[in-house]
């Protein structure tokens, strides 16, 4: 694929690259290396660009999205999201200098949709996300407009500098000085799972690509932090049935399953051993990655795990209404946080649940 020859384009390639070279995920290990045969090693990258490590799969869909000229100065950058994707698009738009245009589900956090405004945004809001997909692809075909979600989760052609799963993969292998046997993620909408997969599978690694699962329920409750109001929380899992169209089961090695109490007692372990105010998404994947390990130690097997922190807690404020309600959801499950605190190693050993 050859880049289109006008200043431009050039400089819009120049200005996303920068961006996307200017993100360096950390890594750390959850606990003392020494202490497991099969450490587990955390890439946040949360407090970058965007506050989402997608900044990575939004800089490689735009600078494939400038190469082959479907990006001019007069195209819309636009996305159907929940919010991180959005304000990442949000973001670049506004530092490229072009319009843009996103849709919204109804239950996308009001600090998001203010954060969106001040960048000028020009939001749309539908009952759910499948709703937003729908409108957006109405919209592109009537507009000049470039559909960065759906590029960054349809693309395999490409082989872009700043892919999501190359930044991941340089951040786990650079901290733990090894290259990592076995990587978890959620699926979400795919394009970081396939972002991976394509940063594995160009290196040759023998890495497993593991996706966590987190069935779908309903979590009821009282509201134990003074607001007054009860808890009701629709928990959208993927189950293996409804993954998205373009990824097949050679995209990852095996499905983890991970229940709603672990999910919540470890994001709360999180906020407890780590300071990261993480949110349920990041809890799963931990949860079900310490969960597979404790099998494979008990075998005698050795290895690295790397996993990605997702998200962080101000994600869901609008959803359930105050971050206190987050950490209350945690404090609901002793019996897990205490499983699950035993599968942190040395970190957890003493702790108990923190109020």
């Amino acid at each position: 694929m050859g880049y289109i020859r006008n200043s431009w384009t050039l400089n819009k390639i120049r200005l996303v690259e920068n961006i996307g070279r200017s993100i360096e995920a950390v890594a750390f290990p959850i606990e003392s290396t020494i202490d497991s045969p099969y450490p587990v090693w955390l890439v946040d990258e949360r407090q970058k660009y965007s506050g989402s490590h997608k900044v990575h799969l939004v800089s490689e869909a735009l600078v494939a999205g400038l190469s082959d000229g479907r990006i001019g100065p007069a195209t819309q950058l636009v996305t159907d999201s929940s919010g991180t994707t959005a304000l990442t698009v949000a973001r670049f738009a506004r530092d490229m200098k072009l319009g843009c245009s996103v849709f919204c589900p109804q239950a996308t956090s009001d600090a998001k949709l203010e954060m969106l405004l001040e960048l000028d945004a020009q939001i749309y809001m539908f009952d759910n996300l499948m709703a937003c997909t729908r409108a957006v692809e109405k919209y592109c075909q009537t507009v000049d407009a470039f559909h960065v979600k759906q590029f960054a989760q349809t693309s395999w052609s490409h082989d872009p500098l700043n892919s999501y799963g190359t930044c991941f993969l340089d951040a786990a292998t650079r901290a733990s000085a090894t290259i990592p046997t076995d990587v978890f993620a959620c699926i979400g909408t795919g394009s970081s799972l396939m972002s991976l997969k394509r940063a594995i599978s160009r290196r040759n690694y023998a890495t497993r690509l593991h996706l966590v699962d987190l069935p779908n329920g309903r979590y009821s409750g009282s509201d134990d932090t003074g607001s007054g109001t009860d808890i009701d929380i629709v928990i959208d899992g993927v189950n293996q049935e409804f993954i998205p169209d373009g990824i097949n089961n050679a995209a990852f090695d095996d499905v983890v399953p991970a229940g709603h109490a672990e999910t919540f007692a470890t994001a709360k372990i999180l906020d407890d051993l780590f300071g990261i105010a993480s949110g349920p998404s990041t809890g799963f994947v931990v949860a079900g990655a310490l969960r597979w390990r404790q099998g494979r130690i008990q075998s005698n097997h050795t290895g690295t795990i790397c996993l990605p922190v997702y998200d962080c807690a101000e994600r869901y404020a609008g959803e359930l209404g105050d971050l206190r309600i987050l950490e209350q959801l945690g404090n609901d499950y002793p019996q897990a946080y205490g499983e699950m605190l035993a599968l942190f190693g040395s970190k957890g050993a003493g702790k108990t649940i923190a109020a």
